[in-house]
């Protein structure tokens, strides 16, 4: 029964292995690729370190190290992070917010006053109920009722604040209206009216109905606050969170666990809590490659929107990381999705907001019409609440009344947006951004393409094929258990993919091609390429050209040193649709952009000589 041993303890003494060493054979031997490497080497020094006795942890490292041919002061330093971690998580306590409590029970709770005098005959008359404004104000904090700071906004004299109610782990913000439907609801169906003589829950009412303005005042709500500031638990620079029902999801560079809300810090607004269980599960399991769609079936749709291309699959997995990375103390930028189409059509439907709108099945989500948004509107963001950590314009204008301009949110993206919204202190909010348009958006300057990075959507779904129709389901929906859980893995190897390799800029498929269609025309871009043309085979970019004394003619199309004004007058000339509109200096803008988009110079030689302007596609050597 034991391969010839005794018995179970024989067997048990003639196999035991040590568990260290075991453990670095199966995670280190016959490994090549580095980057596998690296990760299952910092998975050993997080075991060494939980060793307490320093002279096994090093006798086992440097053994594991010359085995497997680790370089000691790297495992070293590897090992001596972790210690250091781990000593911080021993020191660091969770702190919890704490609500206020009363000295007795709030159904019971003296809040008001019974006015009572006596008249001639002796005999007591009831002459009215007086709130004790103190005590009101211990109520409402009992039941969680709280100011919260939210920052200063531009024009404010003064710190701004919101309302919020804190119930456990979670906190909601609320509205004036909301308190006051609260302490209705509660005089009328809760209060304990038995030691009251006179006063009943239709005389309170009425008290409060003819004090409203004084009794449910900004200023006096703003009495109700907690005695330490209140905890919002965030993510951090190594760390993204999920909440779940059963429990909080952390992801690092290098682990994706499960802990219970008794460990967390602090509350979570109630639009991030997820109405579902996670449970963690390896999503490259031999036994899922049988299935249709392994990890899942928005997984699936991302490698699709991907062009079935490893780089942009890889980068949409890091944007998708970015954008529920719910961490602002790093270089913002807006995502921006767009078609990759040629056509001049714009068509869509290529699944920009289907891609936007699954990620507020794990994020707190807000779409706003990009239609008919207009920068110039405070309003513009009133549908934005204090727990809203993605943001999406969705189809953008780029012409027109409300053509969108990235400058005008240029700021919104790097210092928060100012949120004005109904019953509410205007406070600014942090989220990230995502804008999405069938063309392209007109990026000017170099601090703007480097506050925006641009993903194109493959054209693999469309007018002909939708996402419904090629996976026979509605994503979320129709989703059962399985298919969430591999949709929330997935959200979470995403998660864990950008804080290991932050962004990864995406190839493009037809970007530059697009914003030279979308921003100029197609006739100048014809035009141009029968200007090379022309140079090339007769050394003048057409018939009637003419040189100066000091232009030489040539046949390189780069080398060409071009009249601005004799081009914009020929193309006028041969195109007199844009005779009554397109300015010289519009036409210099189609040039330096046709450089940039189409023969990757962003800085074109451009000169002025005899009161003549010249541009050379070469670049400028002194810029």
């Amino acid at each position: 029964m034991f391969n010839g041993c005794t018995s179970l303890a024989d067997y048990i003494q003639r196999h035991q292995q040590d568990g260290v060493l075991w453990k670095a054979d199966k995670l280190l031997a016959n490994i090549e690729n580095p980057i596998i490497k690296n990760d299952r080497v910092e998975d050993i020094a997080r075991t060494l370190a939980h060793i307490p006795k320093p002279v096994a942890r090093e006798a086992y490292a440097k053994q594991i190290g010359k085995q497997y041919n680790i370089s000691w002061p790297t495992f070293k330093k590897l090992i001596d992070d972790f210690i250091a971690i781990h000593k911080r998580s021993d020191e660091i306590k969770v702190r919890k917010n704490k609500v206020n409590t009363l000295e007795g029970d709030p159904t019971r709770w003296p809040f008001f006053i019974e006015q009572i005098a006596l008249n001639k005959d002796s005999e007591e008359v009831f002459k009215g109920v007086e709130i004790d404004l103190e005590k009101f104000i211990a109520l409402l904090a009992s039941f969680g009722f709280t100011r919260y700071e939210t920052g200063n906004t531009p024009n404010s004299k003064e710190d701004s604040f919101a309302f919020v109610r804190l119930d456990g782990n979670v906190i909601r913000n609320v509205s004036r209206q909301q308190i006051i439907d609260f302490i209705e609801n509660f005089i009328r169906k809760e209060y304990n009216f038995e030691k009251c003589h006179y006063v009943d829950s239709s005389i309170l009412l009425n008290k409060f109905y003819k004090g409203m303005k004084t009794l449910f005042n900004k200023d006096l709500f703003a009495r109700v606050r907690t005695d330490q500031p209140i905890i919002i638990n965030k993510d951090t620079p190594a760390n993204t969170y999920f909440y779940f029902r059963n429990g909080f999801v952390t992801v690092t560079r290098s682990s994706i666990t499960m802990q219970p809300y008794e460990e967390m810090n602090g509350s979570v607004w109630d639009t991030q809590m997820l109405d579902r269980d996670f449970k963690l599960i390896d999503l490259d399991a031999p036994e899922r490659e049988a299935e249709k769609y392994p990890k899942g079936v928005f997984a699936d749709f991302c490698w699709q929107i991907s062009g079935h291309n490893v780089n942009r699959f890889q980068s949409l997995c890091s944007i998708i990381g970015y954008l529920l990375h719910d961490f602002y103390e790093y270089k913002l930028k807006a995502v921006l999705l767009t078609d990759s189409s040629l056509s001049e059509a714009s068509e869509g439907r290529t699944g920009k907001t289907l891609f936007a709108k699954c990620l507020g099945y794990v994020r707190s989500y807000t779409e706003i019409n990009g239609k008919d948004f207009d920068s110039g509107n405070k309003n513009k963001y009133e549908d934005v609440t204090l727990g809203t950590q993605v943001v999406h314009l969705n189809d953008v204008k780029t012409r027109g009344r409300f053509k969108f301009d990235f400058e005008d949110v240029f700021n919104d993206v790097t210092e928060g947006m100012i949120v004005n919204a109904k019953y509410m202190t205007p406070f600014r909010q942090f989220a990230k951004m995502i804008i999405s348009t069938n063309k392209t958006l007109n990026i000017i300057g170099a601090s703007q393409r480097d506050r925006i990075i641009e993903f194109e959507m493959s054209d693999f779904f469309g007018e002909d094929r939708s996402p419904h129709q090629y996976y026979g389901q509605w994503f979320g929906r129709d989703w059962d258990e399985t298919e969430w859980s591999l949709f929330d893995n997935f959200i979470c190897f995403c998660a864990q993919l950008f804080l290991k390799e932050g962004l990864i800029m995406p190839e493009t498929i037809n970007l530059e091609a697009r914003k030279l269609m979308n921003h100029t025309a197609t006739e100048f871009i014809d035009f141009m390429s029968d200007c090379r043309e022309v140079i090339e085979r007769t050394g003048k970019p057409f018939e009637n050209y003419r040189f100066n004394g000091t232009m030489t003619t040539t046949t390189s199309f780069e080398d060409f040193e071009f009249d601005k004004r004799q081009l914009y007058e020929y193309f006028l000339q041969t195109n007199t649709d844009f005779k009554s509109w397109l300015t010289s200096k519009k036409f210099n803008t189609w040039l330096h952009q046709y450089a940039e988009l189409h023969l990757k110079i962003k800085h074109p030689r451009d000169w002025r000589s005899n009161g003549a302007g010249y541009i050379q596609f070469r670049p400028d050597p002194e810029k």
